[in-house]
């Protein structure tokens, strides 16, 4: 099967993260047919292709930056189901991840019956204070050892610890996934949800009513702290050290 790999860079990021998270796609082991580059921040596209590792591909492609494109998430996956096409399926990793071991492989694995699919990912909410160190670790074990690990918390407790489990079969939420080419047409979000910042995930939702959704543990991804000035959720505005 053809597949797509969306690198999708958000507009709040800087550089770090996106080389982080570009590390852990060099530490994937596969080759696939696409790479597109979705560059929705005003960091340099040429500075951004440059960190990756092309020899992986077949075919490159660029979306640059477009200030005119409301700054959502909702908006960001529109464009990529609307206008990136051309392969069996698609790996959209959003830059401010720290990809897991062995997704791409996992990927490889999973076999195309029961379309249309989206598969949503698991991911660990990283402090502030997590190193590159404690990103390599956790990357490097399956979704289960790494709970296991004593700098693991819980979001009702997660004072001194580094990571915070989410699991997908609790709430559905759409910012790491992978999906079919046949999901693309049934992804519509609202023009009010393309234009809301945050707390949004309803198109994704009813995505999920209308198609096979899947939840498999090894699809995991650690979400690294970045600025979001204009939000209020509590672990955003809690201690420097603490936030997450």
């Amino acid at each position: 099967m053809s597949t797509t790999y969306i690198f999708h860079v958000i507009g709040t990021l800087d550089m770090s993260h996106v080389e982080r998270a570009i590390e852990s796609m060099n530490r994937q082991k596969f080759h696939w047919e696409q790479l597109i580059v979705h560059n929705a921040s005003p960091l340099p596209m040429d500075e951004i292709v440059g960190r990756i590792d092309t020899s992986r591909f077949d075919n490159v492609g660029l979306i640059p930056y477009d200030p005119n494109d409301p700054p959502t998430c909702a908006e960001d996956w529109r464009k990529q189901m609307e206008h990136i096409g051309g392969t069996d399926r698609y790996l959209s990793h959003k830059a401010d991840f720290y990809l897991a071991d062995g997704v791409c492989e996992a990927l490889d694995q999973l076999r195309a019956a029961d379309n249309p699919w989206l598969m949503l990912f698991n991911k660990f909410d990283m402090k502030a204070r997590a190193s590159i160190e404690t990103l390599r670790e956790y990357a490097s074990l399956p979704w289960d050892e790494a709970l296991k690990l004593p700098t693991t918390g819980t979001y009702q407790n997660h004072l001194g610890k580094l990571a915070i489990p989410f699991h997908q079969t609790a709430t559905i939420d759409g910012t790491m996934h992978c999906y079919n080419d046949e999901a693309r047409a049934h992804y519509n979000p609202s023009v009010d949800e393309c234009h809301m910042r945050w707390g949004v995930a309803e198109s994704m939702r009813d995505l999920s009513k209308k198609i096979r959704v899947g939840c498999d543990n090894r699809f995991f991804a650690l979400h690294m702290w970045h600025e979001s000035p204009d939000r209020t959720d509590w672990n955003k505005n809690t201690s420097p050290q603490e936030r997450f």
